[in-house]
């Protein structure tokens, strides 16, 4: 698995090689990334990663300290008028799973900082 660490800015970030193949991609890559700018600006000590399991899949994983607090994907809005949402799951893999789905920037960050809280 390919991850993008956060040392450097995601600002710097650069799109996965095989962006172009799939519809939508850069997209969905263009969305993760202005979260992951939108979580450090407002939680500084927050770790970001752009992760990429396979060609065509990419997720942002947040944490504050192992294990990561969030994984976030953006995905194709099943409403007619179209855009992306924001898949958001808190504590994935443990007992405390949640999962909620936002269609804002600002939303995304309210959600993954109200996980922190109850962290």
């Amino acid at each position: 698995m390919l991850s993008l660490e956060t040392a450097a800015s995601p600002l710097v970030w650069e799109r996965p090689e095989w962006c172009s193949q799939f519809p939508g991609a850069d997209a969905e890559f263009e969305q993760l990334r202005e979260l992951a700018v939108a979580l450090q600006c407002c939680e500084p000590a927050l770790k970001v990663r752009l992760r990429l399991p396979e060609p065509g899949l990419m997720y942002l994983s947040v944490g504050a300290r192992p294990p990561h607090v969030a994984e976030v994907y953006s995905v194709e809005s099943p409403e007619p008028a179209g855009g992306r949402l924001l898949a958001i799951y808190a504590f994935p893999e443990t007992d405390d799973e949640t999962e909620g789905c936002e269609d804002s920037i600002p939303g995304a960050v309210n959600w993954i900082r109200a996980c922190l809280v109850s962290a």
